[in-house]
């Protein structure tokens, strides 16, 4: 990539999505679910996607959040119990 040149784009990008949900916003007035789409998703990801060649965007899967969730809480309690 040159540069000099102000068009050129970055390599890539990671998109946590369930980071974008809880930023959300909501409009005063009557909001449509495609609007809410369009500006807490669709208007982010397309701006991304102008400034970097690929936009990784992920999800957390739901059937193995548990799991992780709880390998990670038993790590901090444990740290937690450490005493200082």
């Amino acid at each position: 990539m040159d540069k000099t040149d102000k068009t050129a784009r970055a390599g890539t990008v990671f998109v946590d999505e369930q980071i974008l949900l809880m930023k959300s916003t909501i409009p005063e007035g009557r909001t449509l679910w495609k609007e809410f789409v369009d500006r807490n998703f669709v208007r982010k990801l397309v701006d991304l996607h102008r400034r970097f060649e690929t936009v990784i965007i992920a999800f957390d899967y739901y059937e193995q959040v548990p799991l992780y969730k709880s390998i990670e809480q038993t790590r901090r309690v444990a740290g937690a119990k450490r005493p200082f």
